[in-house]
């Protein structure tokens, strides 16, 4: 099934290359997400396509109309980075007393898990990005980091926040 993910994944990256001049780094817990989603004891792997379309064509599509992501750019942080970026949210997470359920810093974007506060989803959001972009800056790190935008989903009993506390368990990669 991972050969099956790679070789589509490899093919959407080539598209996105020839028709945006854009470089596709896919981490390796998409792979692990794409297998889960993109096989079925029904239909085998025929929901591979669909898997990668949601999951991956889709968002970009989204951030290269929306002007997130332009011509020539490659977003991606290193395993050292990652861990950088966490360590600067949860103590940021600490210091505000907001308790993160879970915390899972990708390659270019994060998850995290978080019981309401005081302060504003978008003032969070806001604030945690200045962290975490501060924290790379003082590595060394140049450049775009994070996209403008974030999706927030609300979930509104115990079982919605423990499935999304595990996805992004799972999400970490």
């Amino acid at each position: 099934m991972r050969k099956i993910a790679t070789l589509l994944v490899k093919e959407a990256a080539s598209r996105l290359k020839e028709e945006h001049g854009m470089k596709l780094d896919v981490d390796k817990s998409v792979f692990k997400l794409l297998v889960e989603k993109g096989f079925s004891e029904e239909f085998g792997a025929r929901e591979m396509h669909r898997a990668i379309t949601e999951n991956i064509e889709d968002p970009l599509s989204e951030k290269i109309l929306s002007g997130q992501f332009k011509k020539g750019q490659t977003v991606k942080l290193t395993k050292r980075e990652k861990e950088t970026v966490r360590q600067a949210i949860l103590s940021e997470s600490q210091r505000i007393g907001q308790n993160l359920e879970a915390l899972a810093v990708c390659t270019n974007h994060l998850h995290l898990a978080a019981r309401s506060c005081c302060k504003s989803i978008e003032r969070i959001v806001s604030m945690y990005k200045s962290v975490a972009t501060r924290a790379l800056r003082s590595v060394g790190r140049s450049g775009p980091i994070w996209t403008t935008g974030f999706d927030k989903r609300f979930c509104f009993t115990e079982a919605d926040l423990a499935r999304k506390i595990e996805y992004i368990q799972n999400h970490n990669g």
